[in-house]
């Protein structure tokens, strides 16, 4: 009992000490590049010890890649509890979920999608969406859904829908995730028609 008493109390520090350094990658990112940003100011911020940080991390770049990385397993379990049909109201409800969830974690997300952060990221949940949820979902809607043109139609869906998030997120979410789905789903079926 005694052991997994400890256990439970070394894995909240661990979590505090995680939550903390990733609040101050966060602080420091919306301030400089990833490159100018290094350890000793960053663990300073954070009030941990550098040895600490060692023990996590190799570097701040292996930091940053672990929070990337959360992020898109995250956003993956998202994908796998909606999985893509025909049924339009499925999609929006991921949708929503999705951006609720970039709502939740708008600090880090903004920087990572807008900011001084390693521009992978994009690439990463441009990549992602389109394999794990893009394609799948516009198989069921269509039987020509494979070649050239659907990799055209994926690259601008993506393109604009990172825009827009990118846009969304800039702007201090004037509106609210919910609003937000809403307005991608118009655009996406009314095109220009939209602005009317």
């Amino acid at each position: 009992m005694d052991n997994t008493m400890n256990n439970t109390t070394e894995d909240r520090r661990v979590q505090k000490t995680k939550k903390a350094l990733r609040k101050s990658l966060s602080v420091l990112l919306a301030k400089k590049n990833i490159q100018a940003i290094t350890v000793k100011e960053l663990t300073n911020l954070a009030d941990v010890h550098r040895g600490t940080f060692y023990f996590h991390y190799k570097d701040v770049y292996d930091l940053q890649e672990q929070i990337e990385n959360e992020i898109l397993e995250e956003i993956k379990g998202i994908f796998d509890a909606h999985p893509p049909d025909e049924n339009h109201d499925k999609v929006l409800s991921m949708l929503t979920v999705f951006n609720q969830y970039l709502y939740k974690n708008a600090e880090i997300c903004h920087l990572f999608i807008n900011g001084n952060g390693n521009y992978n990221f994009c690439d990463k949940l441009r990549m992602m969406i389109k394999d794990e949820y893009l394609h799948k979902w516009i198989e069921n809607l269509s039987k020509k859904s494979s070649g050239e043109d659907l990799e055209y139609f994926c690259d601008f869906i993506m393109a604009g829908y990172i825009a827009v998030v990118g846009r969304w997120l800039a702007g201090r979410m004037q509106i609210t995730p919910e609003e937000l789905t809403l307005k991608m789903q118009h655009m996406a079926l009314e095109g220009i028609g939209f602005l009317n």
